[in-house]
């Protein structure tokens, strides 16, 4: 850090321990205490990839090289699927599937991207782009009103997972071109999984399903990371329209800013971005 100190500023972000500015070049130091031993740097903006190589390895707090892929089961090409926006009140669902290879097995390690569902959406916000762009992925990003048709149509949601998985695992498998593993990180049995497909869906087999999926298989923490950064954008299009941050969840709060954004926008306009079979929904019709 002492490096880029006389080019230090403020930054309040959640972890962000050091930030500086250097023209274009933005640089922030993360320490989440998830990990001992050493802290993550992110280089973002002009010459962001020029400054990253001059380092080589992570920012460590001590001189102890860490080998972050070394804990999974496999890290053998793969490929791996993970979900967003089943349990948010407001928002689309989100459904990706990512590649892990050799080339990507760096990225994994680097950012720290094992405990893929304890980073924070800052952090995710930052490195999104920068997966998007290296990642051999597929998505499926299922807006409200969509969701609401199919729930009509008598889909609950693990048919929707079901189908939404195994239609991105299906598509990434036919681009890739290559015969590799396949996981999700596991919300049914494999029985019950296959039991939600329609019966003219293609399918993959075989799937190795693992509940929290992304601290043992590499793709699906890629998959996790991506899919959260796309949900995250697509809550951040709701709340440019509206002029308001939505909350994310379905908690007490939420219900608190259904009733005021109801109370403000009307039944319609809360109709096109909410998840009409919530408890929330229910709530708010019922007083």
């Amino acid at each position: 850090m002492k490096t880029y100190q006389s080019f230090e500023v403020t930054n309040s972000g959640e972890y962000i321990i050091f930030s500086a500015k250097i023209g274009d070049l933005q640089v922030f130091v993360y320490d989440n205490n998830k990990d001992k031993d050493e802290y993550k740097v992110l280089f973002q903006g002009v010459g962001a990839t020029t400054e990253a190589e001059k380092w080589g390895t992570p920012l460590q707090k001590k001189q102890k090289k860490i080998d972050e892929l070394v804990s999974y089961l496999s890290t053998d090409p793969q490929i791996g699927s993970d979900e967003v926006g089943f349990g948010d009140f407001f928002g689309p669902l989100v459904v990706v599937a990512a590649y892990f290879d050799n080339e990507t097995a760096d990225i994994v390690s680097k950012l720290g991207l094992k405990d893929s569902k304890k980073l924070d959406d800052n952090y995710i916000l930052s490195v999104g782009p920068l997966l998007l762009k290296k990642v051999k992925h597929k998505a499926n990003i299922v807006h409200n009103d969509k969701f609401n048709a199919l729930v009509k149509d008598g889909y609950n949601m693990n048919k929707m997972k079901a189908m939404l998985h195994m239609n991105v695992l299906s598509m990434l498998k036919d681009e890739i071109k290559k015969n590799v593993p396949a996981f999700i990180d596991e919300f049914a049995s494999e029985e019950l999984f296959y039991s939600y497909l329609g019966p003219n869906q293609k399918v993959i087999k075989p799937i190795t399903f693992k509940q929290k999926g992304e601290s043992y298989y590499p793709s699906i923490a890629l998959a996790s990371v991506i899919a959260r950064y796309l949900f995250l954008v697509e809550m951040s299009k709701i709340s440019a329209r509206f002029k308001v941050e939505i909350p994310l969840g379905a908690g007490k709060k939420v219900d608190e800013f259904a009733a005021l954004f109801l109370e403000k926008n009307g039944k319609a306009a809360l109709d096109k971005i909410t998840k009409h079979n919530f408890k929330n929904y229910e709530r708010l019709f019922s007083s």
